[in-house]
Parts: structure tokens; sequence; C-alpha cells
């Protein structure tokens, strides 16, 4: 192989390898991607009640060391509990989770469905 050959090959590789280098080192991680993802939550305080949702990235910053939960952002207690936004349009209100982290078959502020059903 001629040397103007490898010369010209070495040259496309190192144009490859530099690209695929910026594309890696530029883009966000799937970590970040779904920091803005909204989690919904329940304060379980029988004073507050109030419902409430956090990003990933808040939730992070926000979280008690050593647990998954947050104080609620209206009392302040550490009684919440991570919950599942109504599907429906005229509540879109956070219900608590039941069993194993499932939405209950029923919205507990409008009666609806939480499949999203009328």
């Amino acid at each position: 192989m001629s040397q103007k050959i490898q010369v010209g090959l070495v040259v496309v590789l190192l144009g490859v390898a530099g690209y695929m280098g910026y594309r890696w080192w530029t883009k966000p991680s799937a970590g970040m991607q779904n920091m803005g993802i909204q989690i919904a939550w329940v304060c379980k305080n029988a004073d507050c009640g109030k419902d409430f949702e956090l990003s990933r990235a808040e939730y992070v910053k926000k979280r008690i060391p050593g647990t998954s939960t947050v104080p609620c952002p209206h009392c302040g207690e550490i009684k919440t509990a991570r919950g599942h936004k109504c599907p429906n349009p005229g509540c879109l209100r956070n219900n608590q989770s039941v069993g194993h982290g499932d939405a209950p078959e029923v919205c507990a502020h409008c009666g609806k469905s939480m499949m999203g059903e009328p």
C-alpha cells in the first residue's frame, strides 16, 4: 500500500475518532435527560393533606439522606408518600399509592377511574 493511501486512511480514521469522541462527550447522559420528570407526592399529615410534585432533580436535592422520602413543602413534615396523578382533566390531583406502589382504582378527590376512563 502506498504511503499516500496510508496517510489518507489515518486522516479519515482520526476524523471519525474525533467525531465519535465529540458525540460521546457532548451528549447528555440518560440520567440527566430524565431529571425534569415530575414525581407525584401526597402529604399524610392530617393537618395538611396537600399533594405536590417534584422533578427528579428536586427530589435528589430534598430527599432525606438514607430514606426515599422528602419533607412536605407546605407543612414541612416528613409524612409524605409517593402518589399517582389523576388523569382526569377536571381533577389532576395526586392520590396516595396502594399496595406495592400501584395507583388506586378510583380517585379519592373526583371519584373517577384512575385509568382515565369515564
